[in-house]
């Protein structure tokens, strides 16, 4: 049972794509979607996997592997039985390197151990589904707004709960049909009132008690990354000068949320090229589908105590002498926080670069 729990906002800085397999539907490729309400999500032990990579990527872990594997490839093309025992002693001191990092990298104690030793003991960090929050439409005005809805606003309430945070806003009531809940200095609405979300119009209604200007504020600065870089989208999302909120902020009804993350993705198609004809290669012709860039999406990140033995603990995972729930979700967030990471599919062309941001009692600002 996990004692500890620490939300990780996802910001995708290109087009994503969590695939869910192939399909009979507009893409050949679609992304992953709830059950119930067909909103976007991302599987959980595709998010465990990654951040566990990351992390690798980052200890010198996997490139610890690949050379381990090289090693091994050498081994198998060898005839000569003295170079082949010479390897096979280097290749036993390279594995026994290769465990200690593990071990002292931490990684084993908080992600679990490797298939081969799966048995041992579990690891101390799992995730939920990734959820969206935020999702960007054209507009006539303003080029683009962040849409979300009550439903997607009300879930991360209620997951922020879990984490035992505690925020200034409330989860809005549902717009009337045709509607849609704007700030006050809404910069995605016309003269008349009316804001143009692809084709489709709606008539912008402010929320009393300027609820939807405390909900873009809060999400500008606690969930968008906080870097210099950033500060322009932010700035999109909300700014205030001389009293004056502007934001291109749009609460839609769930069912309209639904069917612009269900229509509004980006449909990409690939193919690859036959070399010898210089044509599309039979079979190679395909379509992707992605979350589009400048999506925010969430997760809890929720945290046990360490499984392993207290010698097998490195000192990062340690409190008073002992492993903590505190301390793995400390660990994971040192390792993430700000961190640019890979997720999802077709990471050689460039997709799938998401910016994760943290939002812990430690990390508020």
């Amino acid at each position: 049972m996990f004692k500890k729990a620490g939300v990780l906002f996802l910001y995708t800085e290109t087009p994503l794509h969590p695939g869910s397999g192939a399909s009979l539907g507009l893409a050949d490729l679609p992304v992953q979607r709830e059950k119930a309400s067909n909103f976007p999500i991302m599987q959980p032990s595709g998010l465990k996997g990654v951040f566990r990579d990351f992390i690798s990527e980052q200890e010198g872990l996997n490139q610890m592997g690949r050379e381990l594997a090289a090693l091994k490839a050498k081994l198998a093309e060898m005839k000569n039985n003295d170079s082949r025992k010479n390897l096979e002693s280097e290749i036993s001191e390279r594995e026994k390197e290769y465990k200690q990092k593990l071990l002292s990298s931490g990684i084993q104690a908080v992600f679990g151990p490797e298939t081969s030793e799966a048995d041992t003991h579990g690891g101390a960090l799992s995730f939920t589904e990734a959820r969206i929050v935020l999702f960007p439409v054209r507009s006539l005005v303003g080029v683009f707004a962040w849409i979300t809805c009550p439903q997607a606003l009300a879930r991360l309430h209620r997951d922020l709960e879990v984490a035992k945070q505690t925020v200034s806003w409330e989860v809005p009531p549902q717009p009337e049909q045709g509607q849609a809940w704007i700030t006050n200095g809404s910069t995605v609405k016309s003269a008349d009132g009316i804001v143009i979300l692809e084709e489709y119009a709606f008539t912008g209604k402010e929320l009393p008690n300027t609820q939807a200007e405390g909900i873009a504020e809060w999400l500008a600065t606690q969930a968008f990354p906080a870097t210099d870089a950033h500060t322009y989208w932010k700035t999109r999302l909300y700014e205030k000068t001389n009293s004056q909120v502007h934001s291109n902020l749009v609460i839609l009804r769930d069912e309209d949320f639904r069917d612009f993350t269900l229509f509004g993705t980006e449909v990409i198609t690939r193919i690859r090229i036959d070399p010898t004809k210089g044509t599309v290669a039979r079979g190679a012709l395909w379509t992707e589908e992605h979350l589009p860039a400048d999506t925010l999406l969430y997760t809890l990140a929720l945290a046990a105590d360490p499984r392993v033995a207290d010698g097998q603990l490195p000192s990062a995972l340690k409190k008073d002498g002992k492993g903590e729930a505190e301390k793995v979700l400390e660990y994971l967030i040192g390792k993430v926080e700000g961190a640019l990471v890979q997720m999802g599919g077709d990471a050689t062309v460039g997709r799938g670069l998401v910016r994760v941001r943290a939002y812990t009692e430690a990390k508020k600002s």
